[in-house]
């Protein structure tokens, strides 16, 4: 107390200058129009000016759950689209059309951690086995396909993304319909190879990659990427660098995508395993 109070005396000019200053700002803005209405105008501008500035910084606080309610939002819009149906003949379904039937649903999880420097590198979802995930369910992203989920706890689940050894992905070249093979050789993140293309198809750069649709994971016409090269041929094929469309090292939300025909298109596959030639 002491010391505020010696802190207060050693500066008694300086504040009374101030006090007094304040004093006649104030009378002068009162009672002198041309001044007030200046006043008025710069504490306008000053107080806009720091409000905008408070404004941007809580929405930038907030713009992760905003992200998130978009991206629970698109998966609801994802489910509906006519690509997640397929025709299941006159029998009435709970849809707005009756002739279709709902084959995949999409469930917005955010990305807890991820890696992408590694040769064998993963993503964390903060979804798991209480929000119905399993798995061998496929991660896609607006962007394109992410990866696999390969086990799961009660809240998280722990994906391969596409940037692993062990992932391949069934791919379709969209100029001539051929399929092929996408793997990712461990080097660059953006780039992977696609295998398995006649050496007679009419390749060229730019063109687009997309799922095939042919495993349980994924929905046909999901992008993988575009053709960047063809690099060699070997043996009546095409070796071909392709450019990733979803960037690994920016990516933070994702879409599992639910299957609902999983069970009967394993057990056909497996049926037909078992067939003797």
């Amino acid at each position: 107390m002491r010391s505020l109070i010696a802190l207060l005396w050693r500066n008694n000019f300086s504040i009374l200058f101030f006090l007094l200053l304040l004093l006649s700002l104030g009378l002068l803005t009162r009672f002198n129009r041309f001044h007030n209405s200046n006043f008025l105008g710069f504490s306008n501008a000053l107080n806009g000016a720091v409000s905008t500035r408070i404004k941007n910084f809580t929405e930038y606080l907030t713009l992760s759950d905003v992200n998130e309610i978009l991206m629970h939002e698109n998966a609801k819009l994802k489910s509906r689209n006519m690509e997640s149906l397929y025709r299941y003949g006159s029998e009435l379904l709970v849809r707005e059309n009756e002739i279709y039937r709902q084959q995949y649903s999409f469930q917005a999880a955010r990305i807890v951690n991820s890696t992408t420097n590694k040769r064998s590198n993963y993503i964390l979802i903060d979804r798991g086995s209480a929000h119905g995930v399993k798995p061998e369910m496929g991660l896609i992203s607006p962007f394109g396909a992410v990866g696999l989920v390969k086990s799961v706890s009660k809240n998280y689940s722990l994906a391969y993304s596409f940037l692993h050894r062990q992932s391949v992905l069934s791919a379709e070249h969209a100029a001539t319909g051929y399929f092929g093979l996408v793997r990712w050789d461990g080097n660059n993140s953006t780039i992977a190879q696609l295998y398995d293309i006649p050496s007679h198809a009419k390749v060229n750069a730019g063109d687009t990659i997309f799922t095939r649709g042919s495993s349980t994971y994924y929905p046909r016409g999901i992008m993988i990427g575009t053709v960047n090269e063809i690099t060699g041929e070997e043996e009546g094929f095409h070796e071909i660098d392709i450019n990733l469309s979803v960037d690994f090292r920016k990516l933070a939300y994702v879409y599992v995508v639910h299957n609902n025909s999983k069970m009967e298109q394993l057990q056909l596959q497996s049926d037909t395993s078992t067939v003797k030639e």
